[in-house]
């Protein structure tokens, strides 16, 4: 089905070229981090998707103990991202400060 859906949204110029053949999932049984506690299941698997990406192993296993710290380091690492020549490019903050009491009315 995927393989369709991922014809179908293509642009039309691309669509021949695009087969529509079954292809194989590869699913790693082994090896892979599991979460005790609800909560960080998100950050567990955008550091998964980067290892693999990159084609690396997990250097330091991701576990519930060290979660804090590599959900820590990946906002640093997104937040360096948005510098540009010293300057923030998109403001965390997007709201003015009389902005705040409608969010915040108590």
């Amino acid at each position: 089905m995927l393989p369709h859906l991922l014809r179908a949204s293509a642009p039309p110029s691309e669509r021949p070229k695009m087969s529509v053949e079954q292809y194989k999932i590869r699913r790693p049984r082994q090896g892979i981090p599991q979460m005790l506690k609800t909560g960080d299941c998100g950050i567990y698997a955008i550091k998964f998707v980067e290892c693999h990406a990159l084609g690396s192993e997990f250097r330091t296993p991701i576990s519930d103990e060290n979660i804090k710290m590599v959900r820590e380091k990946l906002a640093a690492e997104i937040f360096e991202e948005t510098e540009q020549d010293g300057h923030t490019v998109s403001n965390p903050l997007p709201f003015q400060s009389s902005d705040r009491e409608l969010l915040y009315p108590y």
